[in-house]
């Protein structure tokens, strides 16, 4: 999912995350951090049938959204003029984000292998070594997994960081 992190509540200094979150209990940390792994390295952007399923559905769900629960959206929509959290929060989830998925959709048979070629390079940006930021709720005995875990993952993760882009 898509979030910010305001630094001292600046907007100005607004950070944008992309968060992969999950659960496990402590017997299962290793399998966790295993799945997470193989779908952070492995997805296949290219596979055009399920990619463009995934996108209807998707679209379907956001279309529900946009005609049947207006006012968050013109909440949103609002929130976008009045300052750099709002931009992103209507970029990444509001109406603009909403015609960006439509058009990528009605598109996708004559664009798909751009479509893909694009979400791989994203990909390839956001899950880095540098960018990643772990957290876990438990007690001591149940630390050792998860950093057996997160050591795991790091390690098949590319280095370096994402810069800021355009």
């Amino acid at each position: 999912s898509l979030r910010t992190f305001l630094p001292r509540y600046d907007d100005s200094r607004m950070l944008p995350l992309f968060t992969v979150a999950s659960k496990a209990m402590n017997a299962k940390t290793g399998k966790l951090f295993e799945l997470t792994s193989e779908i952070l390295r492995r997805t296949r952007y290219d596979d055009r049938p399920p990619g463009k399923t995934l996108l209807a559905r998707h679209h379907a769900m956001l279309d529900a959204e946009v005609k049947g629960n207006g006012y968050p959206v013109a909440s949103r929509r609002f929130a976008s003029f009045t300052g750099n959290q709002g931009m992103f929060g209507e970029q990444t989830a509001g109406l603009t984000y909403y015609w960006f998925i439509s058009r990528l959709l009605k598109e996708f048979d004559n664009r798909g292998a751009e479509i893909a070629a694009t979400l791989h390079e994203v990909a390839g940006i956001l899950f880095r070594r540098g960018n990643l930021t772990a957290a876990m709720t438990g007690d001591g005995t149940d630390r050792q997994g998860f950093d057996r875990g997160l050591a795991n993952l790091a390690g098949c993760l590319p280095g370096g960081r994402a810069e800021p882009q355009e």
